[in-house]
């Protein structure tokens, strides 16, 4: 079932809940910034999806094997992607929990988020490599799949989305028997992920999802890491026009509920991208305080 998240005549939301749960083995793809008419606002996009469910039901009727996912680790429309064991040099987790985190991710994100999620995990995991740190590997996974839930269609709130994202994962791993403390320094991870000069301060769990979060949005120290180990993560992983497409996920999750970006390092683009909305900022608030001075 495919469906734009702009679509006011049959909303995201009346899908999922009257229309998914009667068509066995239906699965929900979300297209950003598109309306109800789809197929004329994102053809090129239709059709790729389109012809991925055609490709794999092809194949399972076939009862053939993919000998090699396109571009290694294209999207289809399978609920339960498969990784490779490695990318880059870095073992990607496989326990069973750490799979059902990456079917949670993959189910609810658009490509350009569930790619940079997963290249978070990697980068990360080269720069720990560098660094010879001593971590928790699944804890620092499940952190890196987990930690842009709050861009999510499914899961956006009302908070900065990096707290709603870590409340998400949270309530995630709750049900599926994670401790107390180590739900604790995966909620960690994901809510501090953006705070710059305070993440980095923390555990190697919490501090490597910051950083890799950090190289692949905005290529922080990035030319610190191998260019072939780079050239090999973005093989598997495509960046998806990232920067533009990126960028319309945060603008998005803005609009859906501007209040989160006050006085936050989103305020800016709130102001600037977001039509109609002020988003007050630590200057406006500082300059607007009912104390007389």
């Amino acid at each position: 079932m495919i469906s734009g998240d702009h679509d006011k005549i049959q909303p995201i939301e009346t899908l999922r809940r009257e229309l998914l749960p009667r068509i066995s083995g239906a699965v929900m793809q979300v297209l950003p910034n598109v309306g109800h008419l789809s197929p004329l606002e994102a053809p090129e996009e239709i059709a790729r999806r389109l012809d991925c469910f055609a490709q794999g039901a092809s194949v399972q009727a076939l009862g053939l094997s993919r000998i090699q996912m396109p571009s290694l680790l294209e999207r289809t429309l399978s609920q339960h992607p498969t990784l490779p064991r490695e990318i880059a040099s870095v073992r990607i987790p496989d326990s069973p929990l750490a799979q059902k985190a990456v079917d949670l991710a993959y189910r609810v994100s658009p490509a350009v988020v569930w790619t940079h999620v997963l290249r978070t995990f990697v980068f990360g995991a080269l720069v720990g490599r560098a660094q010879n740190l001593r971590y928790d590997e699944e804890l620092f996974f499940l952190a890196s799949v987990l930690h842009d839930l709050g861009l999510t269609t499914e899961f956006r709130g009302t908070e900065r989305f990096e707290v709603v994202g870590a409340d998400a994962a949270a309530a995630f791993l709750k049900d599926q028997g994670v401790n107390d403390e180590r739900r604790a320094i995966i909620w960690d991870a994901i809510a501090l992920h953006t705070s710059v000069g305070i993440a980095s301060r923390k555990r190697p769990e919490i501090a490597l999802v910051h950083i890799g979060a950090g190289i692949d949005v905005l290529g922080l120290e990035l030319n610190k890491l191998p260019p072939t180990l780079v050239a090999q993560t973005i093989e598997a992983l495509p960046r998806h026009d990232f920067n533009k497409a990126f960028f319309s996920v945060l603008v998005d999750t803005i609009a859906h509920a501007p209040q989160s970006a006050a006085m936050t390092w989103m305020c800016e683009t709130a102001n600037e991208h977001v039509a109609g909305r002020h988003c007050p900022s630590f200057t406006s608030q500082l300059q607007a305080s009912p104390f007389k001075e």
